[in-house]
């Protein structure tokens, strides 16, 4: 029987490392954005994958927003009006110290994340399988309904730090900044890694996977709220990939089959005032979401009980209009 107990341990132990392995090799080892840079003259060619704008920005602001050592492209002899960086083809940031130099501090907080989700995963799906085999079988409509759900509940979020929040904001305000800054330099995310991109959402799904793996609940809910904190956090790498003009041919097959979110279906949301399309896990929900105008909704609803407006009303008065109008039967 001690032999018995002692293969289970060690055959569990194994498979543990294993996938605590594997989770922190994809967090250290992240896709990044290729770029090719060439020098022609006294004029610098600058081409990465991202979005490429008409105006161009000088580079005293090349020199005040982008890390030299990150970027060895200008050298300090050259005039500072020959060189012309076109607006689009570098990072610009919206937060103070931001940058798209990947650290080991990103990479533990990413690493974290998913040696919980592994932990939590190996005890949910081993315990099934000692309750009863088939059980394991029960978890593809949990699967299935977390991805719905998750794309939902990115799009509430999505929406959240889009209209409400800044920089002091507790726990999210870094998130709330990013977002927010997002929508005047969009192709800043395609510079940024796996773990550069996604660290910050980490500081909610964190404590988020550990408040799963404490509170009591049956096998079923524990999958389902560990694979929707993880939709929320993949789905920002998802929202990268929609942005890019090259993305890995896996990434695109994903894109043109609907299974994440495609660039065309993000892109509807980069309109002035971003009052819809948040959703950026698979964009399914965005479709039934702006039709009945939810967020409309939920913007009466925090405005009445907090007086805080959202940022598309400031965009756009007519969206207020909109959703001061709305009858919900709990509100006078």
């Amino acid at each position: 029987e001690e032999v018995v107990v002692m293969t289970v341990m060690t055959t569990a132990a194994r498979t543990i490392t294993k996938i605590i392995s594997f989770t922190t090799f994809l967090a250290f080892s992240p896709l990044k954005t290729t770029a090719f840079l060439s020098f022609h003259s006294q004029r610098s060619l600058i081409s990465f994958n991202s979005h490429l704008g008409d105006k161009y920005i000088s580079s005293s602001y090349w020199r005040r927003h982008i890390e030299a050592k990150n970027y060895d492209i200008i050298k300090q002899d050259d005039p500072i009006n020959t060189v012309q960086i076109r607006k689009g083809s570098v990072p610009e940031f919206s937060i103070p110290n931001d940058s798209t130099e990947e650290t080991a501090f990103q990479r533990f907080i990413v690493s974290s994340h998913f040696c919980i989700t592994a932990f939590l995963l190996y005890k949910i799906f081993s315990s099934a399988s000692i309750i009863a085999p088939i059980q394991i079988v029960s978890f593809l409509p949990v699967i299935m309904l977390s991805i719905i759900v998750g794309d939902f509940g990115t799009g509430v979020f999505h929406w959240s730090v889009d209209n409400y929040g800044s920089l002091r904001t507790p726990i999210f305000g870094a998130v709330c900044a990013a977002f927010q800054g997002h929508h005047q330099t969009p192709w800043t995310i395609t510079f940024r890694s796996f773990a550069n991109n996604i660290y910050k959402i980490a500081y909610g799904t964190i404590p988020a996977l550990l408040l799963t793996a404490l509170i009591p609940m049956g096998l079923h809910a524990r999958l389902f709220f560990t694979l929707f904190i993880n939709w929320w956090m993949i789905s920002q790498e998802f929202h990268k990939y929609s942005h890019m003009r090259q993305v890995p041919p896996v990434m695109k097959f994903l894109q043109d089959n609907f299974i994440i979110l495609s660039r065309k279906e993000h892109g509807l949301h980069h309109t002035s005032p971003f009052e819809g399309h948040y959703c950026i896990l698979t964009g399914i929900c965005n479709k039934w979401l702006d039709q009945t105008q939810f967020f409309r909704y939920l913007e009466k609803i925090v405005f009445k009980w907090t007086g805080n407006s959202p940022i598309t009303w400031k965009e756009d008065p007519a969206m207020r209009d909109l959703a001061m109008s709305k009858q919900i039967p709990f509100l006078r």
